[in-house]
């Protein structure tokens, strides 16, 4: 098909306006956040529902053309670099929070929405819940996103990657077939199809809806810093905490370059003789917190 046929054909199921195809556009969406280069685009489509991804697909199929899905582009592996060239599925126009159910502890989103809008969102119902998945790009990073690459997080320490959040998906197969896959609730019968999904960077199939897990906020939340004279020692006080049966929400170390390179920016006001540090977040309830640091 000549490339002018495919754009009308694009154009027909996307709109005009939904469709990029001049050089400078194609090269922009060829990167992503990784140190990776794709091949040339044919055309970048910004579909708005399921059904164009599925009309996308089919006709990607029929015409023998490559495609691959993309959110924000924010991650570092390649994962949304176009290594064959074709369409780019552009699923950032896609960006709806659909339900919101606190009471049975999910939400219903497209795979646009970006997870600090979803935090927001969760908080006009209230600070009782949180969608707990909190990548470093999660300002911009798209929950689809989340899904292809099973994202983690500081959090993920207590709470768990992206497969422990994820209830359900509704997925375009690369057949154009619309299909859904677990639900609303935890332990659906049968296999864990939609665990399956989750992680395979949009190679079985194109995420269009999630059902993602709420999760109640702690009572309290408590953060500490802890000094250490090697990066050894903090390592060994990580291995000390754990095996006490203490599980905190997050915990970081840093080494003495990094405390240096952060205070530079930023001027926390790192002891300049420290050779490691640990950032500890416990959370839980009031209760008993106190005895817990």
């Amino acid at each position: 098909m000549e490339t002018v046929q495919a754009l009308q054909a694009l154009e027909a199921i996307v709109g005009p306006s939904n469709v990029l195809a001049s050089r400078a556009e194609r090269t922009v969406y060829s990167y992503d956040a990784s140190v990776f280069r794709g091949r040339d685009l044919l055309a970048v489509v910004f579909p708005q529902s399921t059904e164009q991804v599925a009309e996308l697909v089919a006709w990607c199929k029929q015409h023998d053309q490559a495609y691959i899905a993309r959110g924000a582009g924010t991650s570092i592996s390649g994962g949304s670099i176009p290594t064959h060239g074709g369409i780019m599925i552009e699923l950032s126009h896609m960006n709806r929070v659909l339900e919101i159910d606190t009471v049975n502890r999910f939400a219903v989103v497209e795979p646009g929405v970006i997870n600090q809008d979803l935090k927001q969102a969760l908080a006009k119902h209230g600070f009782g819940h949180t969608y707990v998945p909190d990548p470093g790009s999660q300002v911009v990073s798209t929950i689809g996103g989340n899904v292809a690459t099973n994202a983690g997080g500081m959090h993920c320490l207590k709470y768990g990657i992206t497969s422990n959040h994820v209830l359900g998906l509704e997925v375009v197969l690369p057949d154009g077939e619309i299909v859904e896959l677990g639900g609303r609730v935890p332990d659906q019968p049968g296999a864990d199809l939609a665990g399956l999904l989750v992680g395979s960077e949009g190679t079985l199939g194109i995420v269009t809806k999630i059902i993602v897990r709420l999760t109640r906020l702690p009572e309290t939340v408590v953060t500490q810093l802890a000094l250490f004279k090697s990066v050894e020692d903090a390592a060994s006080a990580v291995s000390a905490i754990i095996d006490d049966g203490i599980l905190p929400a997050a915990l970081e170390l840093m080494d003495q370059a990094i405390m240096r390179i952060i205070d530079q920016a930023v001027h926390v006001g790192y002891p300049t003789d420290a050779g490691a540090a640990l950032i500890l977040e416990l959370d839980g309830l009031e209760d008993g917190m106190q005895r817990i640091v």
